[in-house]
Parts: C-alpha cells; sequence; structure tokens
C-alpha cells in the first residue's frame, strides 16, 4: 500500500493472500491505495464499520482517511469469494462429502481407522503448510532497538499513547529484556514470566520470531497428540482431533506469533497426559510440575480451575488414593512458579513482595474492564454474536462478529453437553450402584465444565476458545468410538445399497 501524503505512522501491518490489515495514527486527510487489482469480493473496513473503496485509473482500490473521525484507524481489506470461487468450493465440498462418505462404508471394516488417520495427516499437513507460506514474518530478524523503540511509545508505558503494540509485540520484547538482565515484574508483570523466558531464549539462538512461534506451535501439536492418542487407544485416531483443530484461523493465525496460547495450551495436555489413569505418585509429580508451567505462562486462572475441576472428578468419583496423591503433589505446581520469577529475587526481589506481585496481578484483570452479562460468551461460540464493552461510551455494549468463528464451535459445544450429560449419568449409576467404572477421560468433561463456567462469567475474548476446542474436539471423537456399535448398526441397512452405487 501507499499513503498520500506519507505522514501517517503505520503501527502494524500484515500482508497476506486476500487480506491487508494495518494500524495507523494520522492527523491529516490522507489517501490510502493498496496495491490490488479491483477486483470483485473485495470489502473494506475501517475500525469494524464497512465503507466502500474507490478505483483509480490503474484499478487500485483506494480509502481517504480522516482525521474528524479519530486519529487511530484498524483498516482490514479482505476479498471474499467470487461465484466461480465459491462454485469451485461446492465442488470440493461435494468431493469432501464422497470421500466421507466411502469412509463411512470402511468405518465397519477393518482398516477403517488407518484411512481416517491418513485423510486426517493430509488435512493437518495441508492446513500447516498453508499457514507456514502465508505466513509474514518469515525471514524477519528480531530487531531489538526498534521494539525496544516500540514499546516505550507503547500504551503500555503512555496510557494515552497512540502508538499501540500488540500482545506478541509485547512479549517478545519482554522475553528479550528478561534474558538480558531485567527484572520481569517491571516490564508487562502484568503476565507470568515463564514463557516469556522461553521466548528471550529463542530470540538468543535464532533471532527469529517466526522459528519461536512454530516451536511453541509443534510443542502443542506434539502434546496434544500424545493425549489423543491415549483417550482413543490408536494412533491414526489420534489425529483427527488435530486435523479439525488445523482448521481453526485461531490456531492458524498464531501458528508462528510468539504468543502463549500455544504454548499453555501444550502443558494442559500434558497433564492431561499424565493424570489419565494415573497410579503412581511419579505420574502425579509429572502433572503437577505441567500445572506448575500453566500457572507460570498466563493467568493462574487456568491453573485454579484446572486444579478445582481435578478435585471436583476424583471427589465425586470417590477415587480417594488418586485423591490423596493429588493434593500432595499440588506443591511441585508452586514450586514451578516460583522458580519462574527467579530473576525477580535476583533483584532482591522477597517473598512478600512476590505475594504483592500476584496480588497486583489479580487486580489488574478484576479491573480490566466491565462485566458483560452472564453467559453471553456463548452467544459468541454458537451463533457468533459476540459481545463487547467498548462501545462509543466505555461499558456501553454492542455486538460484533469475528472471522475467527467457525461452524465446529457450536458443534465442539454441543458435543461436550452431550457428554457432560453420559458422565451425569455415570455418576447418579455409580452412586446408586456404587459402580466405580467411569472412564478416566472424564477428568477432561470435568475441565470443559468448569472452563465453561468462567466463559460464562466473564467478557471473553475469540481466542480464549483455544483452552476449549482441542480438548472438545478430542471428546467429539471419543463420542463418535462410544457409540460405534450404534452408528453400525444404523448404517448396515444402507450398505447394499451404498456398494451398489460405489463399488469399492
Amino acid at each position: 500500500f501507499t499513503l498520500t501524503p506519507p505522514s501517517a505512522e503505520v503501527t502494524e501491518a500484515v500482508n497476506k493472500a486476500g487480506e491487508k490489515y494495518l494500524q495507523l495514527n494520522h492527523k491529516d486527510t490522507l489517501v490510502l491505495t493498496f496495491n490490488v487489482h479491483d477486483y470483485p469480493g473485495w470489502t473494506a473496513t475501517i475500525n469494524d464499520l464497512q465503507v466502500t473503496p474507490t478505483t483509480t485509473a490503474n484499478h487500485q482500490l483506494q480509502l481517504t482517511l480522516d482525521p474528524n473521525t479519530g486519529e487511530h484507524k484498524d483498516i482490514r481489506l479482505t476479498l471474499t469469494p467470487s461465484p466461480l470461487v465459491q462454485f469451485a468450493s461446492t465442488a470440493s465440498l461435494f468431493a469432501l462429502l464422497t470421500v466421507l462418505f466411502i469412509f463411512i462404508y470402511h468405518f465397519t471394516h477393518k482398516h477403517a481407522y488407518q484411512s481416517l488417520g491418513i485423510l486426517a495427516a493430509t488435512v493437518l499437513t495441508a492446513n500447516i503448510f498453508f499457514a507456514l507460506v502465508t505466513s509474514d514474518n518469515k525471514g524477519q530478524v528480531y530487531d531489538p532497538v526498534y521494539w525496544e523503540k516500540r514499546y516505550l511509545e507503547s500504551q503500555w508505558v503512555n496510557p494515552m499513547s497512540k502508538h499501540p503494540i500488540g500482545d506478541h509485540g509485547l512479549y517478545t520484547w519482554a522475553g528479550w529484556a528478561y534474558v538480558h538482565g531485567e527484572n520481569p515484574i517491571l516490564i508487562n508483570g502484568e503476565t507470568p514470566p515463564l514463557g516469556k523466558y522461553f521466548i528471550g531464549l529463542g530470540l538468543l539462538l535464532t533471532s527469529s520470531t517466526f522459528v519461536i512461534g512454530l516451536t511453541f506451535s509443534t510443542f502443542m501439536f506434539a502434546s496434544l497428540y500424545l493425549v489423543n492418542r491415549k483417550v482413543t487407544g490408536n494412533p491414526w485416531l489420534a489425529l483427527l482431533p488435530l486435523a479439525i483443530l488445523s482448521l481453526e484461523p485461531i490456531v492458524t493465525n498464531s501458528l508462528t506469533l510468539t504468543m502463549l496460547d500455544n504454548l499453555q495450551v501444550g502443558f494442559l495436555a500434558l497433564y492431561f497426559y499424565f493424570l489419565l489413569g494415573a497410579t503412581r505418585w511419579k505420574h502425579f509429580i509429572l502433572a503437577a510440575l505441567m500445572l506448575g508451567g500453566i500457572i507460570s505462562v498466563k493467568l493462574y486462572t487456568t491453573g485454579i480451575l484446572l486444579a478445582v475441576s481435578s478435585l471436583f472428578f476424583y471427589s465425586l468419583t470417590r477415587r480417594w488414593p488418586s485423591l490423596a496423591r493429588y493434593l500432595l503433589s499440588l506443591p511441585a505446581a508452586g514450586l514451578v512458579h516460583l522458580l519462574s520469577y527467579t530473576g525477580f529475587f535476583l533483584h532482591s526481589g522477597t517473598l512478600r513482595q512476590y505475594l504483592g506481585v500476584q496480588k497486583y496481578i489479580f487486580n489488574f484483570y478484576r479491573q480490566g474492564g466491565p462485566k458483560v452479562p452472564f453467559g453471553s460468551y456463548w452467544l459468541l461460540v454458537f451463533f457468533n454474536r459476540w459481545r463487547v464493552w467498548w462501545g462509543p461510551a466505555w461499558g456501553e455494549f454492542y455486538t460484533l462478529t469475528t472471522r475467527q468463528w467457525l461452524p465446529t464451535w457450536p458443534a465442539n459445544a454441543i458435543a461436550f453437553l452431550v457428554s457432560l450429560i453420559i458422565f451425569v449419568k455415570q455418576l447418579a449409576k455409580h452412586f446408586r450402584l456404587k459402580n466405580p467404572n467411569i472412564a478416566d477421560y472424564y477428568l477432561i468433561v470435568s475441565w470443559l465444565l468448569f472452563y465453561s463456567l468462567f466463559l460464562s462469567a466473564i467478557g471473553g475474548w475469540p481466542h480464549y476458545m483455544m483452552l476449549f476446542l482441542p480438548f472438545s474436539n478430542l471428546i467429539m471423537i471419543k463420542l463418535a468410538l462410544d457409540f460405534r456399535p450404534q452408528l453400525t448398526r444404523a448404517i448396515r441397512p444402507l450398505l447394499p445399497a451404498i456398494n451398489q452405487a460405489l463399488p469399492l
């Protein structure tokens, strides 16, 4: 793009195929020209309000920016599918459904799982490859001088700043400063430091945010595969939840960014991997160490919810030995959190001051914004109706949509509700008949329950689903496995007709 006159300050720019995004600050009237061809399907928004771009003599798109409507602009240009692309997409969808139809036929046969696994691996590889190819930070070398200047001019130093910095930029600069001796509570002190230390170490080794983000994402997918394999009991089926997850924009958009969500999800997956079916002390201690990683990467609310949900599961299922081992292993999680503040203690920090920092973090997030009506987050999940609180007046609600939403969100929520109903029925049977045979994976259902209640009570962001979708995907696949005999009986009468239509 080009700016006329070039007097605006561009604070962030993203250039992807079919999507252009930039943040800028300006005090003069500007003409923004996008270096794209005026092709049917381009839509433009300024601060989430749709506008109509004009066309230049060279068939490029232009926007006129007036400072009277605000000096800070978030501008997005998006290419929506043309009729030809929509037709091609419909044809591809039909082909995919045909393939799935064939796999349904194979569902009752010997090699069904291998076939589904190969399909899942293909989808997973294709989506990750596309995300890597379209990433806009490939080959960039981290420039600490530039990012220090960006940080010092940002809203984190000056609340009235017109030069905001995104979370990934903040985390990256904080990590760089930490490994060069900075006290971790002085830069982004409202977030625990462990993940930013990993980022700083990665910068020392590679000088590439692309490599660091990809490393975090690889850790997340590998950890999820381990827990998926433990729950499904099959190495091929373990790929299915990952393939579904790779379709999510909240995953692909952050695949190579230095965000902390992927790292936290990786620790959460390993927590379940060690805890599911745990009987020995070492498994509980390893799970507690992963819990320590969770609370040392982002706000400790997630860890508290996770611990409460696990205690809830062990208590209701009357697994008293497991409950005792779990409680006695919890100090290991606190030890990890304490060690993550080693840099703070090396700067003469005391234990009392450490507790004061945790109180500050709690108050920071508690006062971060007005509460939205209870349960409004599920309007986003089911209908892509996102209730936000930064309207014309602070605290005034209005509704947005997000491009990160997919129909998989309500499907996952429904799968969770079905599994929760089954869990409640099994608990009732357990108390009535003293039957201890409640599957271990309902520990994950218990987590989803408590996390869902938490989402119901806060004003959440779309990326909060990162802690929900990977595990609800797994539950959805597990439900299909549990109901396979019923599905097989339902499909069996159709097999002769399918075989005649599609001889295999």
